[in-house]
């Protein structure tokens, strides 16, 4: 086969580093504290729970798949501890509280474009998302503003598969909130992805 012809491997040289680093930050937490967006290389909390896992993969495989689709910096928006109408068997949507809501659709967040941003919070409108579970697996959901809720939310019936896939549990695990952009076809173009990474209180 022509060497030219080969698909481009991502550079995985620095994958053990990123994942201790991300490690390392995830290793203090103050609950109360809800930082602007922030590159996930920078220091953002700290935290009672243990190390962030998935039973079912490998840890950090979303890092792999950032890396593979040469993803710019995720930006962090935040976290959330599951509820029941999060997880319960007859619900299909992820509920966003209003700070976090706010933080990713405002002016800070350049992994967005306002357009994309338009279309979230419009109650007529909404915005199909690719989102990352920590195994860096990918679902198809939609990201948008709930009337009856007066709340964003990630819907779809793909979310409950999400959380049946990773074994999610209300008030037990809690979700970490990422946006980037993943390399597109052709010159300028950028895909948007968001990573809901979950973290089990041991």
């Amino acid at each position: 086969m022509d060497s030219n012809s080969k698909e481009e491997q991502p550079d995985f040289s620095n994958l053990l580093m990123l994942i201790n680093a991300f490690e390392t930050e995830l290793s203090s937490i103050s609950p109360a504290h809800f930082p602007p967006p922030i590159s996930s290389s920078s220091k953002f909390y700290r935290r009672p729970y243990k190390k962030l896992r998935s039973s079912n993969s490998p840890p950090h495989g979303w890092l792999v798949s950032h890396l593979r689709m040469r993803g710019t910096p995720p930006l962090y928006f935040g976290h959330k501890v599951l509820t029941l109408t999060d997880t319960g068997p007859n619900h299909y949507r992820f509920l966003l509280s209003k700070d976090m809501a706010g933080r990713i659709l405002s002016e800070s967040n350049t992994a967005m474009t306002e357009a994309e941003k338009e279309r979230a919070r419009s109650p007529k409108g909404g915005l199909n998302v690719v989102v990352l579970d920590l195994a860096g697996r990918e679902w198809e959901l939609e990201f948008k503003y709930w009337n009856s809720n007066k709340a964003q939310v990630f819907s779809g019936r793909k979310w409950r598969e999400l959380v049946e896939a990773n074994g999610l549990v209300e008030k037990v695990d809690r979700i970490h909130v990422f946006v980037f952009r993943a390399a597109g076809i052709g010159p300028g173009n950028s895909l948007l992805r968001f990573a809901l990474i979950h973290e089990t209180k041991e």
